[in-house]
């Protein structure tokens, strides 16, 4: 629990003007708080930490070394949380490193199907290779899994493409396959 994440949260959606419409829940995704009721979300976004338990190495920040390093919680548990949490046809995405993308799409296609996977490249160059991903699929879906195109962030000059300026700054949706399969 990081209860300074969430206060940071709140204020995100007051500034928003979505006080309204969303409510940030507190709890341990191990021992879910009760207003979490299974089956009860039509679609989980989930960012969780990057790093592997063991062989990442947290920074110095501990607020930071909690959001980016795993816990208790591993990769595994926050992957069958989301799919717990998530109705039948709902949809879960996860955003993480691509370098995880074979134990993502194995845990996630134990339990959900339609999986998408959607790299975030870094520049339109595409010298380097992209370092995160959104993995997306459905409950009850069977449909194979699907790469997509993905999203180019960067122009060669280091500003952010079209694309991506539409998705950061007006709120553009990514559209995913999965989503609308």
């Amino acid at each position: 629990q990081q209860p300074e994440m969430a206060a940071l949260a709140v204020r995100g959606v007051e500034a928003s003007g979505l006080a309204a419409r969303i409510e940030v829940v507190v709890g341990d995704l191990l021992e879910p708080p009760g207003e979490l009721a299974p089956g009860g979300f039509d679609h989980v976004f989930a960012n969780p930490p990057y790093g592997e338990a063991g062989r990442a190495n947290p920074p110095p920040d501990p607020t930071k070394a909690a959001s980016t390093i795993e816990g208790v919680a591993r990769l595994a548990d926050w992957l069958a949380f989301c799919g717990r949490m998530v109705r039948d046809g709902g949809s879960v995405t996860i955003v993480h490193r691509a370098e995880r993308v074979g134990e993502i799409l194995a845990l996630m296609g134990a339990i959900l199907g339609g999986l998408v996977v959607f790299p975030l490249w870094p520049s339109e160059t595409r010298e380097k290779p992209a370092k995160r991903v959104l993995v997306q699929g459905r409950k009850g879906v069977k449909t194979p899994l699907t790469m997509a195109p993905g999203l180019v962030l960067c122009t060669a000059d280091g500003g952010y493409t079209r694309e991506a300026e539409a998705v950061l700054r007006h709120g553009t949706p990514i559209a995913l396959a999965a989503v609308d399969t």
